[in-house]
């Protein structure tokens, strides 16, 4: 299927969020601007299109359901909420998009894929919670796309920090 990038990103908008997110476990929604703009990039670069694709800690599925409307292979997308598994499974099923969704903690994921999406958590409610994210991601696949907190306060644009867009990097390991 042929998407462009802005039907994606309408297309993303509209799926449902995690009801009663968990502060503990870091959940927060990734805006479908960015969303799009990230599964984009990783079209261009040919890691999306026919790829084996997980997406690691997948809350609603927005990367998962974005990855397979882009022409993902076999997508599978882990929680260790049922509640956000649920959410996402009903945004795959109302745009008829076959992802397989599992309740798992990171830990538990075996397998290899040739490419690991993921919005970890930051580790602002336990400190490097996201370390067992990459850790599991590298292991699993040659190609990893992951969101991070920088650590810096600043805003992109402020003395010494880079515009967003150059925060963001893609990394083949």
């Amino acid at each position: 299927m042929q998407v462009r990038k802005r039907r994606l990103e309408i297309t993303l908008q509209k799926l449902r969020p995690v009801p009663f997110r968990s502060a503990k476990l870091e959940q927060y929604g990734t805006p479908a601007s960015v969303a799009a703009d990230a599964l984009w990039e990783m079209s261009a670069s040919g890691d999306i299109a026919g790829m084996k694709v997980m997406d690691l800690g997948c809350g609603n599925g927005i990367l998962a359901i974005g990855a397979k409307l882009l022409g993902a292979g076999e997508t599978v997308g882990i929680d260790v909420d049922k509640k956000a598994i649920e959410t996402a499974q009903e945004n795959a099923s109302a745009l008829s998009v076959d992802v397989e969704f599992k309740v798992a903690d990171v830990s538990e994921v075996s397998g290899k894929f040739d490419t690991v999406i993921q919005n970890p958590p930051f580790g602002a409610q336990t400190k490097h919670a996201d370390r067992a994210f990459v850790k599991k991601a590298i292991e699993i696949a040659p190609r990893v796309y992951s969101f991070h907190n920088d650590g810096d306060s600043r805003l992109p644009g402020e003395a010494g920090q880079l515009p967003r867009s150059q925060n963001t990097a893609r990394q083949k390991v």
